[in-house]
């Protein structure tokens, strides 16, 4: 075994965790059939939205997918700590030929941030509803000079004793970039946003009962009589009431179905969101190139000595 190989065994040996999935104990239900949010065929952004401010909402990001050399517009996102993005965990690819990044487009600044770790709920089921449909990527940068200098900022999350609300508030705010044809990253369009109103779940669950899918307490409706929805490309983008992010875009029928978008609520996954702040997470850690290089290089030099 010569030492190259040596160094990746014992690379990914000290790194079990990293690439650990826990069991989401679901059963095989129903399959939310959401289109693929990687497809860049369409020009698709938030149905019958209209042009607002990256300004205004400084806290928004564009989350890019690298794999075999080329990027592509994924999803959005919302910085909530410096140096932490709230996105969807259907957003995540964890392929490990993929690595992500954030475009900040905050005024007239676009900087490239490449993400260090991402984390997945460990029991989000994409065939059951995309229920726990939440991730968080922790950047290679905490931005402090784009905060200092008002170019961007955080997102107001909930209270705890928001998750007992249902409705949590009735308007809400959605936005994202979209859908685009092109894979050339830099090129940005004006951010969409659209007015909503949210539903009790109950109401939402009586709708989509002929499609035998279930909407849970950890999930928010949303519905407009005019269109406005958000639709491929927009997920893990936000659904704000007023100031507060009170949700994230997971998954909805189509723009040809006349049925409720359903989104993640974040007041039930402060729990999911503490543990990763706090180093105590049991889920799916994947590491960023930077951090996996660094570590690959260490033992590579202490196994040369």
């Amino acid at each position: 075994m010569t030492i190259f190989h040596l160094g990746v065994f014992l690379t990914l040996f000290f790194l079990p965790t990293c690439f650990y999935k826990q069991s989401d104990g679901q059963d095989d239900k129903a399959h939310v059939e959401v289109e693929d949010s990687h497809d860049l065929d369409a020009q698709v952004r938030v149905l019958g939205g209209r042009s607002c401010s990256t300004k205004q909402y400084g806290f928004m990001v564009l989350v890019i997918r690298t794999h075999q050399g080329t990027s592509y517009r994924t999803c959005g996102g919302t910085l909530f700590k410096p140096g932490w993005v709230l996105t969807a965990a259907h957003c995540i690819d964890e392929s490990k030929s993929n690595y992500y990044s954030v475009i900040i487009a905050a005024n007239t600044h676009k900087r490239t941030i490449l993400v260090e770790k991402y984390y997945v709920h460990q029991k989000y089921s994409k065939k059951d509803s995309h229920v726990n449909d939440i991730a968080l990527l922790e950047l290679s940068s905490r931005l402090d000079a784009y905060f200092r200098n008002g170019d961007i900022k955080l997102v107001n999350l909930p209270k705890p004793e928001d998750n007992d609300t249902d409705p949590i508030c009735e308007d809400g705010l959605i936005m994202g970039w979209g859908k685009m044809r092109s894979s050339e990253v830099p090129e940005i369009p004006d951010l969409q946003c659209g007015d909503v109103e949210l539903i009790p779940n109950r109401n939402c669950e009586d709708i989509f009962r002929s499609r035998h899918y279930r909407i849970y307490q950890s999930q928010i409706c949303t519905y407009s009589e005019k269109g406005v929805a958000a639709y491929v490309g927009d997920s893990g983008g936000p659904l704000m009431c007023g100031e507060v992010q009170v949700g994230i875009v997971s998954w909805g029928m189509g723009k040809d179905e006349p049925f409720p978008n359903v989104f993640t609520k974040i007041s039930d996954h402060f729990d999911f969101i503490n543990q990763v702040q706090q180093g105590h997470f049991n889920g799916t850690c994947v590491l960023g190139p930077i951090l996996f290089l660094t570590i690959f290089m260490l033992i590579s030099c202490i196994l040369v000595k």
